[in-house]
């Protein structure tokens, strides 16, 4: 399903929007593993690294693909 010009011109900005806000939070659960204390340097780091791997798959599969004939997906994966 193609969106007509108008949606398509909200959804451009839209996109920007789920994609700041999205990118924040990863930042932030970043962050919140960083801080973690009581598990030991290499652990926060595994951690992290796999957190930044379920999330950029996340995030590809739900920014990549820019185009008005996949942008419901998108949406329904924001």
């Amino acid at each position: 399903m193609t969106m007509i010009e108008a949606d398509w011109k909200v959804f451009k900005k839209v996109r920007m929007i789920a994609l700041e806000r999205f990118s924040q939070r990863v930042l932030d659960q970043s962050q919140a593993i960083c801080n973690k204390q009581s598990l030991t340097t290499h652990q926060r780091y595994r951690e992290l690294y796999k957190l930044l791997q379920v999330r950029n798959k996340e995030m590809a599969q739900a920014f990549d693909d820019f185009r008005r004939s996949t942008a419901v997906f998108c949406l329904s994966s924001w």
